[in-house]
This record gives structure tokens, sequence and C-alpha cells, in this order.
């Protein structure tokens, strides 16, 4: 295996465990939330309430930043529709092209 396929390697590796993390965490927090969502509060400083509220805080900074990445990937998808079909669009026309001949 060459140096530039073990990185490349390296990486998928890493960013499939990170993908796999964070669906672990939004997975828990979804899961904590649905259970203790009908506890019994002890007052203003419920430990539950707190992590309920610092999972929904997860799930909120989680949801904002899928969205993020969702934006700027369809926009570099637009751009790069946008550029490979561009050259279509932009038909110069020039003289060899009509087909001018140009006498003196």
């Amino acid at each position: 295996m060459t140096a530039l396929s073990y990185g490349r390697h390296r990486n998928k590796t890493f960013a499939a465990v990170l993908a796999l993390a964070l669906l672990l965490v939004v997975l828990l927090s979804s899961v904590y939330i649905a259970v203790e969502s009908g506890h019994t509060c002890h007052g203003e400083e419920c430990p539950i309430c707190e992590h309920i509220e610092e999972c929904r805080n997860i799930l909120r900074q989680v949801s904002e930043i899928i969205t993020g990445c969702a934006v700027c990937l369809s926009a570099a998808i637009i751009i790069l529709l946008v550029r490979a079909n561009l050259p279509e669009f932009l038909v110069y026309t020039t003289p060899v092209r009509s087909g001018v001949r140009l006498n003196r």
C-alpha cells in the first residue's frame, strides 16, 4: 500500500468513525429525552431537567451543523453544475465560426 492510498484510507476511516459517533450522540440524546420526559420533577434544580436541556442543546447544535453543511454542499454542487454547463451557454461568434471571408 502506498503512502497516498494509506492516507486516504485513514481519512475515510476517521470520517466513518466521526459520522458513527455523531449518529450515536444524536440517537442517545433523543432516547434520553424520550425516556425521561415524563419524570417527576424535583423542583427548580432538578438534575434530570438539566440533562434534558443539555441533550436539547446538543441536538440543536448538531442540527445547525448539519444545516450549514447541507447549504454549503448544495451551493458547491450548484456552482459545479453551472461551471460544467457554462461553455454551452457562452458560445462566442467569431468571423471564422461564421464563415465570413475578409476580402480587401
